[in-house]
């Protein structure tokens, strides 16, 4: 029992950072009077630790002009394609999301959805987001079979399918919660 009351104080922490990034980005999303008072909490969270790639993530899809700021120091963060996927700017040119194929070929579903979002509507983004829908999912892939019937909604001129928000939680659920650089789903 001690030890399971000493691991569960060991982890408080780092549970407590992983809500105070959560409410920030519930914050921001909410905007309004809400946006300042995210904006001082994610500050602050990345004040006390840089390398926390949620909080990254979190900021960069919030302030556009943060993921310039990012943009020097996104080799900090080369393992994790969240984090890479939140600093690209809104109208990236081709060769960087190529760039990003390369480096995640398994992340490429979530490349081409944050491509869509983004705007980027070539046919070879829609065809392969397509194809991926279609394709069966694992029983414990409950996520990936939502955003597979959301793009799919999209795609179909579902007006009430939002790519921007999803395309946002995606980036959110697949960014690794610790201070671990490697993504925890793609």
């Amino acid at each position: 029992m001690e030890s399971a009351l000493a691991l569960e104080q060991c982890d408080a922490p780092r549970l407590e950072r992983i809500g105070a990034v959560a409410d920030a980005d519930l914050m921001f999303r909410m905007g309004g009077g809400y946006r300042g008072e995210a904006l001082s909490r994610i500050d602050s969270l990345l004040a006390s630790d840089d390398s926390d790639a949620y909080a990254q993530v979190v900021k960069s899809l919030a302030v556009p002009e943060y993921r310039e700021t990012m943009e020097g120091r996104a080799g900090r963060f080369a393992g994790s394609l969240p984090v890479q996927l939140a600093i690209v700017p809104r109208k990236a040119p081709p060769e960087r999301w190529q760039v990003l194929e390369h480096q995640f070929p398994d992340g490429k579903p979530l490349i081409n959805l944050v491509r869509l979002a983004r705007g980027d509507e070539g046919p070879d983004v829609k065809d392969q987001l397509i194809t991926w829908s279609q394709t069966p999912t694992r029983w414990d892939e409950g996520w990936a079979e939502f955003v597979k019937r959301q793009v799919t909604a999209h795609l179909d001129g579902d007006a009430t399918s939002n790519l921007d928000n999803l395309a946002h939680d995606a980036l959110t659920q697949a960014v690794d919660v610790g201070w671990n650089l490697t993504p925890a789903a793609a």
